[in-house]
């Protein structure tokens, strides 16, 4: 098959990165943002465990926020896979994720509460009394 020399070098080239950055893309933004950070946080908690700090306990007050995950990936999905979107959903992910590990660490040894701030601790107080109502077993 002979070669087509009518585009130069640089122009095949140009072709060559738009197509391999598709690529790219199509391989990498499939949510697994999201998924990394869970991972990372679950990570963490089991150093934590290994380390004598936390209990095995706090996954039965972690587990009841399974459905975040799904809220989080939805969230990626609608705001789409620019860099903008991809951050806030970052930062959200961290937060909420943070958030679920402090009130289960926090569950299952309530001394460790005096170490948060006190807007935390008002979040984890609000938590607590969801989990009281019934609306979190």
């Amino acid at each position: 098959m002979a070669r087509d020399d009518s585009k130069s070098t640089k122009e095949r080239v140009e072709v060559f990165d738009k197509e391999w950055d598709w690529r790219y893309r199509k391989r990498h933004d499939d949510g697994s943002f999201i998924w990394g950070v869970i991972l990372l946080v679950a990570g963490f908690l089991f150093l934590l465990n290994s380390l004598g700090i936390v209990s095995w306990n706090v996954w039965n007050y972690i587990w009841q926020f399974w459905p975040v995950v799904l809220i989080l990936w939805g969230v990626q999905v609608i705001l789409g896979r620019n860099p903008f979107s991809r951050f806030i959903v970052g930062v959200l992910a961290l937060i909420i994720v943070g958030l679920i590990v402090i009130f289960g660490i926090t569950k299952v040894n309530p001394a460790y509460k005096q170490n948060f701030p006190p807007q935390v601790n008002n979040v984890i107080n609000q938590m607590n009394s969801l989990q009281q109502k019934g609306n979190l077993k």
